[in-house]
């Protein structure tokens, strides 16, 4: 009897103790928890996510600078710039939740916000305040994070990547030879198709800068600035597979090329350039996929987008222009003439071209393999025959595509509906996936051919090179 009322007891207690709701949690704890869950479910969209700082977000310019002394000023420009991207990145990865995900996590908060701010919104700024109030120990936190490394060193040391990294460079300099003799050799035709963008602006004055050098525009000027040089694209072919469009998922599991919608997506980022910071205005089309050119076209496959690059220096004035497709594959820099310029004497070369230094630009691209194979000023005249309007999306529209209703809120800088990303969890476009990735692998190049999101561009199966790298130019020996 005794037994029996011992377990009845203890059956009772444990009863109990499961019924309780989970203990209240604080915004550093609340966000945290719900990392964890973005991590497990969605991936992140923008950054790299920081140990015990979850309010913030890194990247390659960011990391740029804390291996120098900081100044306070320096510091908390640093600290909000990392501010600003973390909310950014934290709007499009809630976007992506369910409503009973966001209303569960919401649940568990033990502060209450605003009426007039969303709780996530809330917890952000919350974070962010302390740590710019205690801006020496987050700089201290941050310089002790280890730098994004997105080569996988296991892979190169299991692939012998010492004794194949000769060959490797070897099929880097043929291919490169190829695409240089495509540059030369290329044609303009009547029957190419010209996309223009459909909205014209002219670059505003260009404005003071912050503790670290980045221009203080509006978001309003922002969007000027990239209309104004936002390029001319002209292909040499008007079949499906070379008609840019706008990426959209059918019933929420395909993610196909909407042709029927001609489009480009745009954003803005920032390097660092003998001792000035640089403004980097990014344009990327679009593709339905990269066809088959012969039976065993290992590199072709659903999906191609190719970006374009323009940087300019502190005064607004092009420095140079450079490319590569959105696997991170075909790099190839392109330098106005008088740009000084010094080729690198080790690691895997760089295929440099000499162009206009006329903004904005009109970029030939390549039938199929959609490479850039021509530039010249927009304002020249074209052989096309037809002229197609460019609709201009920003990036961040890539990780908006399925909407589904949602709960009202209340901060009407966060989206009303739950979105689907064009990337999976670990970054990469699904269905995207080509087959040289079973013979690149020994480089130490996770996925090769395969669209990735912003941060996981490796542009080197030869050495360690990244298109995010904020001292990129110098490395290439721009001067």
């Amino acid at each position: 009897m005794l037994w029996r009322m011992a377990l009845i007891l203890t059956s009772a207690l444990l009863a109990a103790c499961s019924s309780r709701p989970p203990a209240p949690l604080d915004c550093h704890q609340a966000l945290e928890a719900l990392e964890q869950q973005i991590h497990r479910d969605i991936g992140i969209s923008l950054g790299n996510s920081i140990d015990n700082l979850p309010a913030l977000r890194s990247d390659r310019f960011v990391e740029s600078w804390l291996t120098e002394p900081l100044e306070q000023p320096q510091a908390q420009a640093l600290i909000a710039y990392m501010a600003a991207l973390a909310k950014r990145a934290w709007q499009l990865e809630w976007a992506q939740l369910s409503p009973e995900q966001q209303l569960a996590w919401e649940s568990r908060l033990a502060t209450q916000a605003p009426q007039s701010e969303l709780p996530l919104t809330h917890c952000l700024e919350q974070q962010q305040s302390t740590y710019q109030q205690q801006w020496q120990h987050t700089i201290s936190q941050l310089q002790g994070q280890e730098p994004d490394d997105d080569y996988q060193d296991w892979a190169r040391v299991l692939g012998l990547y010492p004794l194949l990294k000769g060959p490797f460079k070897h099929a880097v300099e043929k291919e490169q030879a190829r695409l240089t003799a495509d540059w030369q050799a290329h044609i303009h035709s009547q029957d190419d198709a010209l996309y223009l963008p459909d909205d014209h602006a002219i670059a505003p004055p260009w404005p003071t800068a912050d503790a670290l050098g980045l221009p203080q525009f509006s978001a309003a000027q922002w969007q000027q600035l990239a209309m104004a040089y936002a390029p001319q694209w002209q292909i040499a072919a008007r079949d499906p597979a070379n008609q840019p469009g706008r990426v959209e998922y059918i019933q929420d599991e395909q993610l196909t090329v909407n042709t029927d919608k001609p489009s480009y997506y745009h954003f803005v980022s920032f390097g660092r350039h003998h001792r000035q910071t640089t403004t980097q205005l990014n344009y990327l089309l679009w593709f339905s996929e990269r066809p088959k050119l012969s039976r065993f076209d290992w590199v072709a496959g659903q999906h191609d987008a190719l970006l374009f690059r323009i940087h300019l220096d502190q005064r607004g004035e092009l420095l140079a222009m450079d490319s590569v497709h959105l696997c991170g594959c075909w790099y190839q820099l392109m330098l106005p003439e008088g740009r000084g310029y010094t080729a690198q004497a080790q690691g895997e070369p760089v295929m440099m071209q000499r162009v206009t230094s006329a903004l904005p630009v009109r970029l030939q691209v390549s039938a199929d393999e959609h490479h850039i194979v021509g530039v010249a000023a927009a304002s020249e005249p074209s052989s096309a025959s037809q002229a197609i309007a460019l609709t201009a999306l920003p990036w961040d529209r890539l990780y908006q595509l399925s909407e589904s209703p949602a709960p009202n809120n209340s901060d009407k800088s966060l989206p009303n509906y739950s979105f689907k990303s064009a990337f999976n969890r670990e970054g990469i476009v699904p269905g995207s996936q080509r087959p040289e990735r079973w013979f690149f692998w020994p480089m130490g190049v996770a996925d090769a051919g395969s669209l990735r999101r912003l941060g996981d561009h490796a542009i080197a199966f030869v050495g360690k090179r990244y298109f995010d790298q904020a001292r990129l130019l110098e490395t290439l020996g721009v001067e």
